[in-house]
């Protein structure tokens, strides 16, 4: 199973919860006003009476085979409007016959459930009957009331002590189902069939059997505090603090860990094979669930495609890489986060066959400046040798190709006049690394992407993708010969599983002749200038 980011929205108003019209495609958002959302743009906003709501219910009634158009509002005081989500208005509001209300949940199947004066009581607005159970004798303390299903989970602590009461009703009959006591506070709870699952502070996921009381088991699925809990048919799926989505199967094994927010994730809501995932900054992610071979198929070839993957890499992208890599990538353009090279130009280098690779140069980071990364290692878009963006590496790779071809050691200037005088025939900068690639140079970055203005930024991202491509690189091509260059790409040795490898100093320090190590001593072009033309003409 993978999740894979579909759509992503920052909005500009403050959201306090969600629901999915499914019969009149449409996302409705509480908050600030009642908003309804096609193609996540508001096209109808309701402020008023709706100015401060805050839960939001559709309504399934019991005699009716799907959901209705009716949806429930509750607001921040307490009071409940029924809202016709087709027409987008305020029907009415419902007014309870209790006073002193603590807090109001509703049921799918329009019960409002409440609590007052430690009592609790259900409302059925449709047959205008008023069930009544007592809490507690003792009404020191404080209840929050929760819906899970038709079930209702009522949290009670007394005061002045630690231990927590979890009371869990039936909401058909108002009977209670089981009582619960646990030292341990529960963050967010909800029943799967028999039993409650409730989340700590400290990330873990406790299972108490319902019938029982007794707690099975407990999991730690989290360094932070989880804070909402979901479930479908075969996993649970986990917001915690950290905005982080945890995907676990039914035994609360991990199966996936996806950072999609810096912040707290308030809510998770699954309809078919979409989920819903809003932050506390009013922010929303959605996620396609893919499970069969040939979804997982369709994904990795719609992402080669869009980046122009040569199919001899096709082996290594696999569903887990793609979903990884994508997930990253399409947080920083949901996240507005500036980042180089360009989206369409991070696999610019794998555009090319592997076998037809010949030489392999291995960098560090893409250029960190906006709109230089070219997506190529080392190459710059400069139609000439004197431009101000052939940097010191350039420059010293210029002064060795020249070095290799005329047997002669010259500074940059003669070999700028030389060029210009086209006593030394080289191409420019904007074309000779295509003629590189072309003749089969991979030129390859260790970090695919980084931010604007700060290098390494994504190192720790890319590192290990880059050490396993290495090594899928040199199993499927026997016979690259590998370029080396200072300490960074020296680390790299130990992933190449076949071919030559030639090591030396990084091209942006050298001209220590002293050092037999210098990038000007070296035979990177030497060596290799029998199956590669480096001065492209």
């Amino acid at each position: 199973m993978e999740l894979i980011l579909k759509d992503s929205i920052n909005f500009n108003f403050n959201i306090s919860d969600f629901e999915l019209d499914p019969l009149n495609n449409t996302l409705i958002t509480t908050g600030e006003s009642l908003n309804f959302l096609k193609d996540l743009k508001v096209f109808k906003s309701i402020k008023g009476k709706m100015k401060n709501s805050e839960s939001i219910t559709f309504i399934k009634y019991e005699n009716q085979l799907f959901q209705s158009n009716d949806l429930y509002i509750v607001s921040m005081d307490n009071k409940i409007f029924k809202v016709d989500g087709k027409r987008k208005k305020i029907v009415n509001e419902i007014i309870l016959p209790i006073n002193n209300i603590e807090n109001i949940v509703v049921s799918k199947s329009g019960k409002i459930a409440y609590i007052s004066n430690g009592i609790l009581y259900v409302n059925e607005v449709d047959s205008e009957t008023l069930k009544a159970f007592p809490l507690t004798e003792n009404v020191e303390g404080r209840f929050k009331i929760y819906i899970s299903g038709e079930n209702i989970l009522i949290k009670y602590r007394k005061m002045h002590e630690s231990t927590i009461k979890i009371i869990i009703f039936s909401l058909q009959n108002l009977k209670k189902i089981a009582e619960i006591s646990s030292t341990t506070n529960h963050i967010y709870s909800k029943i799967d069939k028999l039993d409650y699952v409730a989340s700590t502070d400290e990330g873990y996921i406790e299972i108490w059997d319902i019938l029982e009381s007794q707690i099975k088991e407990s999991h730690r699925i989290s360094k932070y505090k989880i804070t909402y809990i979901e479930k479908d048919e075969d996993y649970f799926y986990f917001g915690n603090i950290n905005g982080e989505l945890i995907v676990t199967d039914s035994n609360l094994n991990i199966l996936k860990i996806y950072k999609i927010f810096q912040e707290e994730i308030k809510k998770i809501q699954i309809f078919d094979t979409k989920i819903y995932v809003l932050s506390f900054s009013n922010r929303m992610k959605i996620f396609d669930k893919i499970n069969s071979e040939n979804k997982f198929d369709d994904v990795v070839n719609e992402f080669m495609y869009k980046y122009k993957i040569h199919e001899s890499y096709k082996d290594f992208f696999d569903i887990n890489i793609v979903s990884k890599i994508k997930g990253f990538i399409d947080n920083l353009d949901a996240d507005y986060v500036s980042y180089t090279p360009s989206s369409e130009k991070i696999f610019k280098a794998l555009n090319q066959d592997i076998s037809n690779i010949k030489v392999c140069i291995m960098g560090k980071d893409p250029y960190f400046q906006r709109g230089v990364a070219t997506g190529l290692a080392f190459e710059v878009e400069s139609d000439n040798w004197h431009d101000e963006k052939v940097n010191t590496s350039l420059k010293n790779i210029l002064k060795l190709i020249y070095k290799t071809y005329t047997g002669k050691m010259g500074d940059i200037s003669e070999i700028r006049n030389s060029i210009l005088k086209k006593e030394f025939n080289i191409l420019p900068p904007n074309k000779i690394f295509k003629s590189w690639e072309k003749q089969g140079v991979l030129l390859l970055n260790s970090s695919l992407t980084t931010l604007i203005d700060k290098a390494g930024a994504h190192h720790k991202f890319w590192e290990n993708i880059i050490n396993d491509l290495i090594v899928y690189i040199s199993n499927k091509n026997l016979n690259i010969t590998y370029l080396l260059w200072g300490n960074d790409a020296a680390l790299m040795e130990k992933y190449i599983a076949n071919g030559e490898i030639i090591k030396h100093n990084h091209p942006a320090i050298c001209g220590n002749l002293k050092n037999e190590n210098d990038f000007m001593l070296g035979k990177s072009f030497e060596l290799t200038k029998k199956y590669i033309n480096w001065l492209g003409v």
